[in-house]
């Protein structure tokens, strides 16, 4: 009598897990990409040439990185090109966002792997200052338009004038 009673209670619990199975394998979850539309970038650089605390006025990367929601999302898109065109292999989809309090927050890094930059300790050439520039933009555009993302600098060049004096000598 319990043997059976064990027996009948698997098979009940059998059945809702097998059509949940079933349910969850269909055809309408599989994403097709044809039917989606795909998160559009357009780029531009705050300041002009005449800036002349800055490393660069374009960006000096041919790649950024556009995150969804915060800095540390895990919806990402590497973006590649020049400042006028620009694409993703691996691209967010408009479809697979959901507004944050109504809002639909981006943001952006270039060089796209920002965080394993290495800064040179002599920047003493614009070159060197350009390699380790850091450029960061946000934006929060209306669903499905195209994001204008204005990008600012973060990490520029510093330039340090010291004088003779206080025990310094000017080879120092």
């Amino acid at each position: 009598m319990k043997k059976n009673l064990i027996t009948r209670i698997g098979r009940l619990m059998a059945m809702p897990l097998a059509v949940a199975a079933l349910v969850a394998c269909n055809e309408e979850n599989l994403v097709d990409n044809t039917q989606m539309d795909a998160v559009g970038i357009s780029v531009a650089m705050n300041g002009t040439a005449e800036t002349v605390t800055r490393a660069t006025t374009t960006l000096p990367s041919s790649d950024l990185k556009l995150m969804y929601g915060s800095l540390t999302s895990s919806k990402t898109a590497v973006y590649t090109g020049s400042g006028t065109s620009w694409s993703s292999t691996a691209p967010l989809y408009w479809q697979q966002l959901s507004a944050q309090s109504g809002k639909y927050p981006f943001y952006a890094v270039s060089p796209s792997d920002a965080g394993m930059t290495a800064v040179p300790a002599d920047q003493s050439t614009a070159a060197a200052a350009q390699a380790s520039d850091l450029l960061m933009a946000f934006a929060e555009p209306s669903y499905k338009s195209t994001i204008a993302l204005n990008f600012k600098h973060a990490l520029s060049m510093v330039e340090v004038n010291l004088t003779n004096g206080g025990g310094m000598t000017d080879a120092e």
